[in-house]
């Protein structure tokens, strides 16, 4: 299952992308899809390392507006072989 988040981007440029991301021993490396101007890149948070908090998952060029194939975050359940959790 994914959920997307597709802002309005105020002006072209480049901006920092940033999760919350919830401490549990039990939890999976979480996957992130950026959709940008120069593409996709996925970035995995490991969930179980981190803290309550926002985590930085890049910097990315946006063009202005609101584009879901080149100005979204899909968050994504799909685990890594090996991962159980939540």
């Amino acid at each position: 299952a994914t959920a997307a988040y597709t802002p309005t981007i105020p002006a072209t440029g480049d901006y920092p992308v940033y999760a919350w991301a919830a401490h549990g021993a039990n939890r999976i490396s979480q996957l992130y899809r950026i959709r940008h101007t120069g593409g996709e890149t996925r970035v995995r948070v490991p969930h179980q390392r981190v803290g309550n908090g926002w985590v930085w998952l890049g910097t990315f060029h946006f063009a202005a507006g609101t584009d879901a194939e080149a100005g979204s975050v899909i968050i994504s359940n799909e685990a890594e072989a090996g991962d159980s959790g939540v």
